[in-house]
């Protein structure tokens, strides 16, 4: 009497992949079984998550995407968009001169940070959208330049 028996494959664990990240599987068989299997098919449980790592879509103002020049006393949108799984943790900072000043922190996908009667002296500079997750983070730069009111004295 010859006795059966199917093939024992080792348990595989779960594991994350990053989006459009590569992932290699290997199947091992800890008993081959009784005849030998000849053919193996993978199929998939489950649908899962597929993870994403953090990135700034666009920082811009008023339109503009790299830098925008503004008079004293004018207000100055700064949007930040960023994507991500898991969702992000947007900051919006002034980086002027190698200080990183955090100006806004938010999780999401959308930071608003508005600047009101935009002064020459202390708000032109350079800007910083951070996109963070557990994966990574991204980052996008972005420049201000405020024109000074002149003062004509008699």
């Amino acid at each position: 009497m010859e006795v059966l028996y199917p093939p024992d494959v080792q348990r595989l664990q779960n594991q994350t992949v990053l989006l459009n990240n590569s992932l290699t599987v290997v199947c091992n068989l800890t008993r081959v079984g009784n005849p030998p299997a000849s053919n193996y098919s993978w199929i998939r449980k489950d649908i899962g998550r597929v993870m994403d790592g953090a990135y700034v879509r666009e920082f811009k103002s008023n339109q503009s995407h790299n830098s925008i020049a503004v008079n004293q006393g004018e207000t100055v949108d700064l949007l930040c968009v960023a994507d991500g799984d898991p969702e992000p943790v947007l900051r919006v900072m002034n980086t002027t001169r190698g200080n990183e000043s955090i100006l806004i922190e938010i999780k999401g996908r959308e930071a608003k940070y508005r600047i009101q009667q935009a002064q020459c002296e202390y708000d032109t500079g350079n800007y910083t959208c951070l996109a963070d997750n557990r994966y990574n983070e991204g980052r996008q730069l972005f420049a201000l330049l405020v024109y000074c009111k002149c003062i004509l004295l008699n």
